[in-house]
């Protein structure tokens, strides 16, 4: 982005910021990274000429900038993979525990309370469609036939066991809605 876009979109921010402040709103806005920045070896070999990415650029322009309280969760994503698979194996989104990382990172940046993945109970079940194939945008949008990927998997992590979750309604295409 060039520096007027960079002061463009700060300056909106920090209007956004100004409203909530004068309302006694605490605001966090976070920008969620996408898969191929987390996972960036699996991304095809090629010379890459910039490596400081434009989303990173617009985060620290930010930070530098204002006082919006901005969350880019890549680093923390990335610290976790080597012990969760933090997105889905066929799909851009990131799974249970890639949404628990960057939940974590807002609640830190929240100053709420956060607990570390690594003390939680996780446990892992197959991630397959109602046909019991693994599932996925990737395999969707490419239009592959499910029938030649080995499964994915689900972390079902135990957050806080003394809250009983109960699913209330959705299914994987339309998300889903939970009850505590």
């Amino acid at each position: 982005m060039s520096e007027r876009e960079l002061a463009y979109y700060t300056s909106m921010l920090q209007r956004l910021q100004d409203l909530c402040d004068e309302r006694g709103i605490k605001l966090a806005f976070i920008i969620l990274p996408n898969r191929e920045q987390v996972y960036a070896e699996h991304m095809p070999s090629i010379v890459v000429e910039n490596t400081y990415k434009r989303t990173e650029a617009f985060v620290d322009y930010v930070k530098e900038n204002s006082n919006v309280n901005i969350i880019f969760p890549q680093d923390e994503l990335k610290a976790a993979k080597p012990y969760w698979r933090v997105y889905y194996k066929y799909d851009t989104h990131w799974n249970k525990a890639g949404a628990f990382i960057g939940t974590q990172a807002l609640y830190e940046a929240l100053g709420l309370e956060s607990t570390n993945l690594a003390y939680c109970k996780i446990r892992e079940t197959p991630r397959v469609n109602a046909n019991g194939y693994p599932s996925g945008d990737l395999i969707s949008i490419g239009g592959f036939n499910a029938t030649n990927y080995g499964p994915d998997i689900e972390h079902v992590i135990t957050y806080k066991p003394e809250v009983e979750v109960t699913v209330t309604g959705g299914n994987e295409g339309n998300g889903s809605f939970y009850r505590t």
